[in-house]
């Protein structure tokens, strides 16, 4: 039995059919840049995420990405008490974007740009890991989980 599954799913992953799709580039950074990422889940709907970031180092930008179960959930939270903004169009810097499933609906990820809350912290700093608040205010069911992305240049 354990070898005719094991057998299965070997078939099944080399013909499994390709994914369709291209992918675009959001931002291109020159220089001597880096990125510090983290992410947090929780069902509480509040906690830490975190950026590694060395002493000297200036942000570029920060952007917060969040994974939900169902598209155009309300995300409303607070990262370090300063609201965060999400937009609707595909081409903003704060966009939603939604992909359909046939099983459970359809899955969205938010992107909102979170650079004047993440830099004013990070630059004065002397390196090291910095902590910022995460707090959703509701819909932590539907809410999957956050991304935090920081472009830094050293």
């Amino acid at each position: 039995m354990k070898k005719l599954l094991l057998a299965s799913l070997l078939t099944g992953a080399f013909f499994a059919p390709g994914a369709q799709g291209a992918l675009n580039k959001f931002k291109v950074y020159n220089g001597n840049v880096a990125i510090s990422t983290d992410g947090f889940g929780s069902q509480s709907g509040s906690g830490i995420i975190s950026a590694s970031v060395p002493d000297g180092a200036t942000v570029k930008a920060a952007y917060l990405y969040t994974a939900s179960y169902i598209k155009n959930v309300a995300v409303v939270l607070t990262l370090n008490g300063t609201p965060v903004t999400y937009g609707d169009g595909i081409i903003q810097h704060n966009e939603i974007i939604v992909m359909n499933t046939s099983n459970s609906g359809e899955l969205g990820t938010s992107r909102a740009d979170v650079t004047y809350i993440v830099k004013p912290i990070i630059d004065v700093g002397t390196g090291g890991v910095y902590n910022f608040n995460l707090v959703e205010f509701f819909n932590h069911d539907w809410i999957d989980g956050h991304a935090l992305v920081v472009v830094y240049e050293h």
